[in-house]
């Protein structure tokens, strides 16, 4: 009676899902652009940190465009409370991983933090539950509060784009999060565009400890 008056519906079409469909309905599974590297320690996503960082390696599960069905999810994921996404990309992401012929092994997975505002306007992380599906299909630990996003009481309206842009790329670990020499940490995020947000992350976790990085994210821009 509950599936007849509210029936699950496909995040990505709208339409009915079919029995055993939780999420995408199969024209939309069978749309998306899936583009996992088969290298991942060295692709397009691992270039773009080329000279800034020595990551071990790096990854994504969807090309994003303007048009096409990734931005839609993404929308749907960050701004429509559909949370059940980020577990299904983890899902997917996590298998092709376990598929890999070297599987990478990683002691914790920490997902990119929200500011305070976004994070009470919206009232999650969306990276949050990916975090946490893609540590436990990958069977590691996860750290959901190990970095805080540093937010500013100053307006930055009069500052000029570079002053702008190293305010809103600030963070620092949390009082209860302390990284070990060693430690390999996989770093998410939901896209990658020019990866500096990825970075500034990538060097607060190294200015704290002699860690080993990885990066992954949902999706990569062109």
């Amino acid at each position: 009676m509950l599936k007849l008056f509210f029936p699950h519906l496909c995040c990505g079409c709208d339409r009915r899902l079919a029995n055993g469909s939780q999420v995408l309905c199969v024209n939309c599974e069978n749309e998306l652009a899936i583009c996992f590297p088969k290298n991942i320690k060295n692709n397009p996503f691992t270039q773009r940190f080329y000279g800034l960082l020595d990551l071990e390696s790096g990854f994504s599960l969807l090309r994003f465009e303007q048009t096409n069905l990734t931005q839609r999810l993404l929308h749907q994921l960050k701004y429509k409370g559909q949370q059940q996404l980020g577990s299904y990309f983890a899902l997917r992401m996590g298998t092709l991983l376990n598929q890999l012929e070297v599987k990478p092994e990683f002691d914790l997975i920490v997902p990119v933090p929200l500011s305070k505002k976004r994070l009470r306007k919206r009232g999650y992380n969306q990276v949050d539950q990916f975090a946490a599906d893609l540590a436990e299909t990958l069977q590691t630990q996860v750290a959901l509060k190990a970095l805080e996003r540093i937010d500013s009481a100053r307006s930055s309206v009069k500052l000029n784009r570079k002053h702008r842009f190293e305010r809103e790329h600030r963070f620092r670990c949390s009082r209860s999060f302390e990284p070990q020499a060693g430690m390999h940490i996989l770093l998410v995020d939901d896209v990658i565009t020019t990866g500096a947000t990825l970075e500034a992350c990538a060097k607060v976790l190294l200015n704290a400890a002699a860690v080993r990085l990885s990066f992954a994210t949902i999706a990569i821009t062109e």
